[in-house]
């Protein structure tokens, strides 16, 4: 994994390089020098960044549902109670 790339899966999973290095175990300017090329990527790290990222993936926010109304000849979307609920109005 080179330092781009490495940068390329943090922005994807939303985390900033604190959190990338606080899930690492490592200091924030060691993902900024990984990031940048200057330090080697090790191979743990790297297998570590697939591991955040396989579980930031299952952590995505499910889609709200959301009920279709027409009001005067236009199609207007909103979300009902019920729906945030999951149930039926």
């Amino acid at each position: 994994m080179e330092g781009e790339e490495l940068k390329h899966k943090r922005d994807v999973i939303g985390m900033t390089q604190v959190q990338l290095a606080e899930s690492l175990g490592v200091k924030p300017n060691t993902v900024a020098r990984y990031e940048r090329g200057i330090l080697a990527i090790p191979q743990a790290v790297a297998l570590a960044i697939e591991t955040i990222e396989r579980n930031e993936k299952g952590r995505l926010p499910k889609a709200k549902p959301e009920a279709t109304s027409i009001t005067n000849g236009t199609t207007k979307r909103t979300t009902t109670k019920a729906a945030k609920k999951g149930g039926k109005k």
